[in-house]
């Protein structure tokens, strides 16, 4: 297959996985009131009443899916651009080249995340904390297990694609 082609097949695949998988990790959910995001960057959105959602779903669905959309961009940018790129320089055997880029996305995506906490913490823009917070629970090791090691694996198969 052509190298053009391959990619262009490949990162729209690869960020409809990524978002797939976030949305999966940190799901939109149903309190007392009505759905909230359980993932954003920004002043949580005020939960609309079940009445106000089903009225106006396309509208909230929207607005609830915009993180996971360029959270997926984020890893999808890391791990396609990056990891294949390093892999192809350094590995020549196949399960080289698979370990390699998948090690790197993994490095380029906990390396975003500390970026994303330290400019929560500066006050640059308000978000969660993934890995700089006071202290983790098993959940938050989970959900960024749930993200983090699909995501590598997932290039590390992309690398092995690419010749």
């Amino acid at each position: 297959m052509r190298r053009g082609l391959y990619w262009c097949l490949v990162v729209p695949l690869y960020w409809a996985l990524v978002v797939y998988i976030l949305r999966d990790a940190s799901p939109i959910f149903w309190d007392g009131g009505g759905p909230m995001p359980s993932f954003h960057w920004d002043k949580l959105p005020s939960s609309p009443t079940p009445g106000e959602y089903y009225k106006n779903r396309a509208h909230f669905d929207r607005l609830f899916s915009m993180p996971y959309y360029v959270a997926g961009l984020i890893v999808t940018l890391l791990g396609c651009g990056i990891g294949p790129q390093v892999a192809k320089g350094h590995a020549r055997l196949v399960w080289r080249r698979f370990a390699i880029s998948s090690a790197a996305t993994l490095i380029m995506l906990l390396l975003s995340t500390v970026i994303s906490d330290a400019g929560g913490l500066l006050g640059w823009w308000i978000g969660p904390r993934f890995l700089l917070m006071r202290s983790f629970s098993p959940y938050d090791v989970l959900v960024l297990a749930k993200i983090f090691l699909p995501a590598s694996l997932l290039i590390g198969l992309v690398a092995l694609g690419c010749n």
